[in-house]
């Protein structure tokens, strides 16, 4: 074989042993969380929503800053007149007549420029509350930014960790599989010796068309949950084929410590403090309108005037620069009442949201409350589950032992097999119920993404 068949061969089998290892991926929750973040369609809008936020948090959208405009215009006009003058009698008593003054086409034009400037000196401080309103509405984004963040992050799991409880089930089922067509091996084995009859081939055949059924139900299960993962992943190419059954707790003294701060970091109960330091200084805002406003004023005229020349008068240019500056006050003494009704709706406004707050406090610690429960009755479940495991598989090894020395019906061992079968499923399902409660603890701590990082 010469060199450049060797080289072919070798280029042949790289690239498919590339190809496989790409067909294979194994996504892990750690590249699911990342993918989250860089292509979750509502994290992106929430994010465009917090960016316009940013946008607007600047002194150049809160009044701080004069208002000048500018003006020009010029204008032309081309116009003809006949002026008449009547007869007039001199000293001498004779008659005089002046002939019509005819003027066509007399060309005129005027032009103008000028500059307006306008500065509230004063206007009761309220620039500075809208100032202050316009951070802590960014500040309110970020936070709602962080709540899609988090509910996001948790959805994406949530459908990870049952795509993986439904491999794992898929492994453990095609393993049982394994038993029942050694089962089948033996029954025919023995049938054609004579030492049994047709029945247990049968029984065999039947069970290995269960198993295979309930293989088939799982995989469609685990497809249709891993499309839902590609969706709110926003990541609809095949590049993964298999996750990571590996799971990894938190120690419960640590996951204690984490919760304890959840007055300080949940998300809902940020969001709504800010909600209440808003309403505050909507309301100062507001009382703000109450004072004087006191207005710097100044502007700048150039105008130019070419006049034709007329009947009496021949024609000229006018040039004029004009300045001017002043000091402007008004106050709005009475609007007809609705300023103190905005007024007083605005402090019941901030009764409100300190109400809906405590409200909020209320609902948070009873949130946390029933995920501890879960969450302790889930590690208990998985603690009995794990010795359940361990009973089941001592049980299935004996009964297959008895079942070789003909001590044990087919129907029995089929027993035996499905008790592990299903104390496997069990303790998979109580391992991400586990996982689970964990995440929604720390979702309610406000420490979710953090500790994923």
């Amino acid at each position: 074989m010469n060199k450049k068949m060797i080289t072919v061969i070798v280029s042949v089998f790289v690239g498919a042993t590339i190809l496989a290892q790409k067909r294979d991926k194994t996504l892990t929750t750690a590249e699911a969380v990342t993918l989250t973040l860089s292509n979750n369609l509502a994290i992106r809008i929430s994010e465009g929503t917090t960016e316009i936020a940013k946008n607007s948090t600047s002194k150049l959208n809160a009044g701080y800053l004069p208002t000048l405009s500018g003006n020009a215009s010029a204008t032309y006009q081309n116009q003809s007149s006949e002026t008449t003058f009547e007869s007039s009698t001199d000293t001498n008593g004779n008659t005089i007549t002046r002939p019509p003054t005819i003027i066509d086409n007399a060309e005129s034009q005027l032009y103008s420029a000028g500059l307006n400037l306008d500065y509230t000196l004063f206007d009761g401080l309220g620039r500075k509350f809208n100032y202050k309103t316009l951070k802590e509405n960014h500040q309110l984004s970020e936070i709602q930014t962080k709540q899609v963040i988090d509910l996001s992050v948790f959805d994406v799991l949530s459908i990870y960790y049952e795509a993986a409880r439904l491999s794992e089930n898929i492994a453990f089922s095609k393993s049982s599989l394994e038993i029942s067509k050694k089962r089948l091996e033996r029954a025919k084995y023995q049938f054609k010796y004579g030492q049994t009859n047709k029945l247990s081939t049968l029984n065999a055949e039947v069970d290995i068309a269960n198993d295979s059924i309930t293989i088939i139900q799982l995989e469609q299960q685990q497809k249709t949950t891993i499309r839902d993962l590609r969706v709110l992943l926003n990541e609809q190419k095949t590049s993964f084929s298999k996750l990571d059954t590996t799971i990894v707790f938190i120690s419960k003294v640590d996951l204690k410590d984490i919760v304890s701060k959840y007055k300080k970091q949940n998300l809902t109960l940020l969001a709504g403090s800010k909600e209440i330091e808003i309403n505050d200084l909507q309301l100062k805002t507001l009382r703000a309108t109450f004072f004087p406003r006191l207005n710097l004023i100044g502007s700048y005229g150039w105008n130019r005037n070419n006049n034709p020349a007329g009947a009496f008068f021949g024609g000229n240019t006018a040039i004029r620069n004009t300045w001017r500056a002043g000091i402007g006050l008004s106050w709005n003494i009475f609007n007809s009442g609705s300023r103190i009704t905005n007024f007083k709706n605005a402090k019941i406004a901030i009764e409100n949201s300190n109400l809906i707050q405590q409200n909020r406090i209320n609902d948070v610690n009873r949130l946390i409350d029933n995920a501890w429960f879960l969450y302790n009755s889930a590690e208990e479940i998985l603690k009995l589950q794990q010795k359940n495991i361990a009973a089941t598989q001592n049980n299935f090894k004996r009964s297959k032992e008895s079942f070789k020395l003909g001590q044990l019906s087919s129907i029995e061992y089929r027993q035996a097999q499905l008790n592990l079968l299903q104390a496997k499923f069990s303790s998979s399902s109580a391992k991400y119920q586990l996982k689970l409660a964990e995440i929604r603890l720390l979702q309610l701590s406000g420490s979710l993404l953090k500790e994923l990082r």
